[in-house]
């Protein structure tokens, strides 16, 4: 819902979004989290959108956590092959 103010009052700065839930021990797929991040470049362009976790991992375990960030660079990937975006790749 949030995102729609982006249509009257453009972002020209860098975004975080978050494309993962770290409240929930459940795994997202890397389907999801790419659906994430195609929902942000709908409002600020690949350049400026920085997928991440939707807060902080202090409540998952180290390996829920390690897990979550590889979905989120999974989901990065995975979109950028799909727009052929030139932004920097991220390292798993």
């Amino acid at each position: 819902r949030w995102l729609k103010l982006f249509d009257e009052h453009p972002f020209t700065k860098e975004l975080a979004i978050g494309v993962v839930d770290v409240h929930s021990h459940r795994l997202e797929t890397v389907d999801e989290a790419a659906e994430g991040i195609r929902k942000g470049l709908k409002y600020v362009s690949a350049d400026r959108l920085l997928p991440h976790p939707d807060c902080g991992l202090k409540t998952r375990t180290v390996e829920e956590s390690l897990d979550k960030c590889r979905i989120v660079v999974e989901a990065a990937k995975k979109v950028r092959a799909e727009i052929g975006s030139r932004a920097v790749p991220v390292q798993a």
